[in-house]
């Protein structure tokens, strides 16, 4: 009978969706994440359905105003794809499992024909092969149908706890769809905060907006709820407007209490009059009936009288002089002040009566409090303290003002008398404060004066003393004055009396010629400046104790440092102090910028740069920091002081590299590969470059010319140090004009830089020289591929150093003869 009751309610409730009006098509209301399983992990399809999470997550949606069919369905998981919905006899075995933990009045139902009604409310499991036990359904209490996606995804849907966004898409088509977004590190645990935990579910309402919470392994089912209002506040015999809220398959409702009447007690919004009885606060309740019984909640009326205002702090109260009083009212509504300030805090500064009036809810009234003038705690004693007490005799306290007079003892008499040494006081209270005095009465003893100052008392030239005695009883000095300090500015002896309360003492002090204040100096036995190694012995004078800087206390100091000395004498009279300043002349040091080596380029000059501290002088008595030299050679840079002197030497040397070199031919057919020797001289580092384009480093150097045109071929020839010298030759690569270059001069000297005299041709088919002697003796013949030329006469001999003849006779490609003449100058 149980389930045959529910199954009718829920045809009911089908039938009833459709009425429900509703501004959207479908929406998401609950996602449960965070699905329980009784078992543990899940690798596969084949794990038990009890042991997948990714079998039992649920979410909720509900229909808006129009059918829709289970057909049209497509859900965009978080994680994996959507495997469509099926029903069977798997799921309404499910179903019929799921309903007998149902123990409220709500029920479970599967589709019929597809049609999900109008204002239904859908629940999907994520499988049809899903754990009956996992997730509870024991708290429905409404219709709900299901639907079970058909088994293959075997792996979680949603993302439990972590980082970043997760987003559920449910579709019907033709514009009629509904998404959810949530934040996975908002889920929460069972206790409320961000974790992980099984049961974490996002609840969504009609904007989107996600709410939090983890209500255990439940499944994600809507729950019924009585709202009756937030607490209203009334006047006696108001008329309020109530509204209650309710959410489930209630039937009917009903409101009740208090002592007025309502319009309409059956309408959830109505109107309340308050009763004669309605004095105080009270509850109104809203009732509201479903399967499961009567649900309430109750609205809390608080009633607002007409409150009278009270201020605090409680009157009346007293002003003293000087201070000011905060007066605050307490009460609902606005407030003025008869001083027309408003608010409920009033500072007050001068007496009077102050009143402040309520502008309740309910009316308007009034409090007033008087602040009076009060006098400042005024306390009069005697005697005067401190007092001695001799024995055997007593001491009468008195005391008198406007207040209480209260005792250390706890006596409030206005006097007290004394009989043993103490400390007493007396404390005058009223309201604005209070005033204390205390007296020490000390054991009086036997007369006796106490000298203060430092013995012996020594009293420096030009100054004065103050000679200061202590004891219990009036001090006479020998010229009449009174009191326990004398001023004297002569030694000399000094007499003092002491009238005591017990007896007289009398006291002598001598006050000893201390001299003149002590005047430091300190004496230099040689000169201040020392140079490194060197001392000097400083003497010091005065009349007193020395105390050096150095920490030595002797006369005189034998410093070997610079810096400055100082001398503390000190004596009865005072100190002084004296210093000195010992100096430390520069060490003489003279350094050349430019090394211990420089050299002067092809006859150039350069100029030589030297630093010091001291005066320069160059070793050919130039004097400054700069020398310009011409010539190689050895200089040096000369500076001195007392403490000595300083050289430095650099080496000029003379720098002229000679770059110089020959080509295996000047011209030729593209590809033109070419040769050049290079014959420089007094140079230690070669750069190679075509038409200024840097080729190479190498000594000697070989190219190909692979395009046609004239190419300057340049060799920088420098020496180590940087002097450089320049040569080029001119390349023509696929231009074939006759050239002919002869060297006019040679040196064969054996050094092997230009030792032989070698014809370069190009563009030349053959060719022939001569050379002569001046009386016409001919000492050389060749042509192409014959020996250069080396200075023999052809004999064996070397000619000597001198000029010579040559004649040389060419024919070009195009068999044009030429004759060329000149001479050639030999030097070695």
């Amino acid at each position: 009978m149980r389930i045959a009751s529910r199954l009718l309610t829920a045809i009911v409730l089908l039938l009833f969706y459709p009425a429900i009006a509703q501004d959207y098509c479908v929406t998401i209301e609950s996602i449960m994440v965070d699905a329980c399983t009784l078992g543990g992990t899940c690798p596969n399809e084949a794990t038990p359905t009890c042991s997948c999470e990714g079998k039992n997550e649920m979410f909720r949606f509900k229909v808006g105003a129009d059918d829709l069919n289970v057909a049209n369905l497509n859900i965009n998981w978080p994680n994996n794809a959507f495997q469509g919905i099926c029903q069977n006899a798997l799921t309404a075995q499910n179903t019929a499992d799921l309903n007998e933990q149902v123990e409220a009045c709500g029920w479970l139902v599967e589709p019929e024909d597809g049609v999900l009604p109008a204002g239904s409310q859908v629940l999907v499991v994520t499988s049809a092969d899903m754990c009956i036990p996992s997730n509870s359904f024991a708290s429905l209490s409404d219709t709900l149908i299901i639907l079970y996606q058909c088994p293959g995804n075997f792996q979680g849907h949603f993302a439990n706890f972590g980082t970043g966004f997760r987003t559920t898409t449910i579709s019907f088509g033709g514009g009629c769809s509904s998404t959810a977004t949530y934040d996975r590190s908002l889920l929460v645990t069972q206790a409320g905060v961000p974790g992980a935990e099984d049961g974490a579910t996002v609840d969504f309402d009609l904007d989107g907006n996600a709410f939090y919470h983890n209500p255990g392994c439940n499944a994600p089912v809507p729950v019924s709820t009585v709202f009756a209002g937030d607490p209203e506040q009334a006047c006696p015999g108001d008329v309020i407007q109530v509204g209650g809220v309710v959410d489930g398959p209630f039937t009917d409702w009903e409101w009740s209490g208090g002592s007025g009447t309502f319009d309409d007690p059956t309408a959830l919004s109505t109107i309340y009059t308050l009763g004669p009885d309605d004095t105080e606060t009270f509850f109104l309740t809203l009732s509201a009936t479903d399967c499961n019984g009567v649900v309430t909640d109750q609205l809390e009326v608080v009633i607002i009288e007409g409150v009278v205002p009270v201020i605090s702090p409680e009157g009346p109260l007293e002003l003293c002089p000087g201070e000011s009083i905060e007066l605050t009212a307490s009460g609902i509504g606005g407030f003025v002040w008869n001083t027309g300030d408003e608010g409920n805090t009033l500072t007050v500064s001068e007496p009077g009566i102050y009143t402040v009036v309520l502008n309740g809810p309910c009316g308007q009234t009034e409090a007033s409090i008087e602040v009076t003038e009060g006098d400042t705690p005024t306390l009069i004693t005697s005697p005067d303290s401190p007092q001695g007490l001799c024995e055997g005799q007593s001491i009468t306290l008195s005391a008198e003002g406007n207040g209480t007079i209260e005792w250390s003892d706890g006596s409030t008499d206005s006097e007290w008398v004394v009989s043993s040494p103490g400390t007493y006081s007396v404390t005058l209270s009223n309201e604005c404060g209070t005033a204390t005095e205390t007296w020490e009465i000390i054991d009086a003893g036997e007369p006796e004066i106490t000298l203060l100052n430092e013995q012996p008392v020594v009293l420096c030239e030009g100054e004065s003393i103050e000679l200061i005695v202590s004891g219990i009883g009036n001090f006479i000095w020998q010229d009449g004055t009174q009191g326990n300090v004398f001023t004297v500015s002569q030694p000399g002896s000094y007499l003092v009396q002491l009238e005591h309360p017990c007896g007289e003492a009398e006291l002598s002090i001598e006050v000893l010629d201390g001299g003149a204040p002590p005047q430091a100096a300190i004496i230099p036995m040689g000169s201040t400046s020392i140079c490194a190694g060197e001392s000097v012995v400083l003497l010091g004078e005065g009349q007193g104790e020395f105390l050096w800087n150095t920490g030595s206390s002797d006369d005189e100091i034998q410093v070997f440092l610079p810096g400055t000395y100082t001398l503390q004498v000190t004596n009865d009279c005072g100190s002084d102090v004296a210093s000195i300043e010992i100096t430390q002349p520069t060490q003489p040091l003279v350094v050349i910028g430019q090394g211990s080596e420089a050299a002067i380029c092809n006859g150039e000059s350069i100029t030589l740069t030297a630093t010091s501290t001291l005066p320069i002088t160059w070793n050919n008595g130039v004097a400054g920091g700069t020398l310009e030299v011409s010539q190689p050679g050895t200089y040096y840079a000369f500076v001195q002081n007392e403490c000595g002197s300083d050289t430095a030497f650099i080496e000029v040397l003379d720098g002229s590299p000679v770059a110089f070199f020959e080509a295996s031919a000047l011209s030729g057919e593209i590809p033109f590969e070419v040769t050049f020797d290079n014959q420089s001289e007094l140079a230690d580092f070669y750069e190679w470059s075509v038409n200024g384009n840097f080729i190479s480093d190498a000594e000697d150097f070989s190219f190909t010319f692979n395009t046609q045109g004239t190419f300057d071929v340049t060799l920088l020839a420098t020496d180590s140090a940087g002097c450089s010298d320049t040569y080029t030759l001119t390349i023509q690569a696929g231009i074939c004009d006759p050239l002919v270059f002869i060297p006019n001069t040679f040196t064969p000297n054996g050094d092997g830089i230009n030792d032989v005299f070698r014809v370069v041709t190009q563009c030349i088919e053959n060719y022939e020289i001569r050379i002569f002697n001046r009386w016409g003796v001919l000492l050389y013949t060749g042509g192409p591929g014959d020996p250069a030329w080396n200075g023999n006469n052809g004999q064996g001999y070397y000619v000597t150093d001198g000029v010579y003849l040559y004649i040389l006779h060419y024919t070009d490609l195009d068999g044009r003869q030429e004759e060329l003449n000149g001479t050639i100058t030999i030097f070695r």
